[in-house]
């Protein structure tokens, strides 16, 4: 109404604008860092990478994140760049994830001829209008450093996160805070900042940085604001993301490592594509992944969060979503006649690992991607919980 909004021009020129009601939705940009001195031709960031007229003859990826990754994965896919994938102060592509993650990830880029310099040092930055020149040190898995090498190429990608937009927009003199990444900091789970009229949305606040995420807080911010009141708080431990990789993946709920970090004891069953029948159809470079399911380590099972690496990952975690948010039991999934021959096969032999009635007996297949375990917090003497020990119980094939 004409009461709860209204703007006014200085002067000066400036505008001034009143709402009963904020939205911050000012997004993100890339994260720049002192070392890189981007100059948007020969040193760039994701914003850049549209603009290139040809693909480079090489490039230097700077940051094995997920999205440092997906291009690196792009540009080895075209088969005209020689790719340096640079993973500075990490042992391994992808450390948010679960270790085999990276492992299968990495593996499939070294096949497409990328040099991946995992755990790396960058010394030094010589940027020139048609190149750009890296020093770098590599530090061995024991430690020690080698050599320092210099890496030139035609382009350097700097790929290391994004900052929120927020810095031009004076939020203090409003009385909004910020935490200590830089984003608005929410206080509720109505996506609300410290002053209680003024709401947050999407990379503003730097929390999940996913274009899904952002509609589903806008969506929610609105119905809030227009008085309806949604049934549910926005919720966050069920999100879908797909990773452009080789092979695809997607993700839904927690992995074993965000598990840990919450202390949730859990179980969890891995299968490999390999014994998938609908990937063996399909050449040996593509049936390569696999799917694996984490669940409440207690008799409902309750599932936690799913990966899957490889052919329709991102076809299989919708349901898991689902069964997260409403806290169903995977022993509902076993009323289920999957279709045969499909992938979606993992999820079901999966459920089997788990619940001990799979035809598939880890111990007698060479595979890392069949297996089962289980890992509880262990207590001190005290009676306290340790943090960050993990024990790894087998979860039984058969009862």
């Amino acid at each position: 109404s004409s009461s709860s909004f209204s703007s006014s021009f200085s002067s000066s020129g400036q505008v001034r604008i009143r709402g009963k009601h904020i939205v911050i939705a000012s997004g993100s940009r890339p994260r720049q860092l002192p070392l890189y001195p981007v100059n948007g031709t020969s040193l760039i960031t994701t914003d850049h990478v549209n603009q290139l007229q040809r693909l480079p003859e090489s490039l230097a990826v700077i940051g094995a994140g997920v999205v440092g990754v997906e291009y690196a994965t792009i540009f080895s896919g075209f088969g005209e760049t020689l790719v340096h994938l640079l993973n500075p102060g990490h042992q391994r592509l992808l450390p948010t994830e679960d270790p085999e993650l990276g492992e299968l990830i990495q593996s499939n880029l070294v096949r497409s001829r990328v040099q991946v310099h995992n755990a790396c040092e960058v010394l030094d930055v010589q940027v020139r209008p048609d190149s750009v020149a890296l020093s770098v040190r590599q530090r061995q898995a024991g430690g020690e450093e080698s050599a320092t090498r210099l890496i030139e190429v035609e382009k350097a990608l700097l790929s290391v996160g994004r900052v929120a937009n927020v810095d031009q927009l004076n939020l203090q003199a409003a009385g909004v805070e910020l935490d200590k990444r830089g984003g608005v900091r929410v206080v509720d789970e109505h996506c609300r900042s410290t002053r209680p009229h003024i709401y947050v949305a999407g990379d503003a606040s730097i929390d999940v940085g996913l274009v899904n995420v952002a509609e589903m807080e806008g969506r929610h911010v609105i119905e809030v604001i227009a008085g309806d009141k949604p049934t549910n708080p926005v919720q966050y431990d069920h999100i879908s993301s797909i990773m452009f990789l080789s092979p695809e993946v997607a993700a839904t709920g927690l992995s074993e490592r965000e598990c840990r970090a919450r202390r949730i004891p859990y179980r969890v069953a891995s299968y490999d594509l390999e014994f998938t029948n609908r990937a063996l159809v399909y050449g040996a470079n593509r049936r390569r992944g696999f799917v694996k399911l984490v669940v409440t380590n207690d008799e409902h099972m309750r599932v936690l969060g799913m990966r899957a690496a490889g052919l329709e990952a991102s076809s299989l975690i919708e349901t898991m979503g689902l069964f997260i948010v409403e806290g169903r039991s995977i022993r509902e999934l076993t009323k289920l006649i999957h279709p045969h021959p499909a992938i979606c096969e993992a999820i079901q032999e999966c459920v089997r690992l788990l619940l001990g009635i799979s035809l598939y007996k880890p111990e007698c297949f060479d595979s890392k991607f069949l297996c089962t375990s289980s890992w509880v917090p262990e207590a001190d003497t005290d009676g306290a919980e340790e943090s960050h020990k993990r024990q790894v119980v087998p979860v039984p094939t058969y009862t």
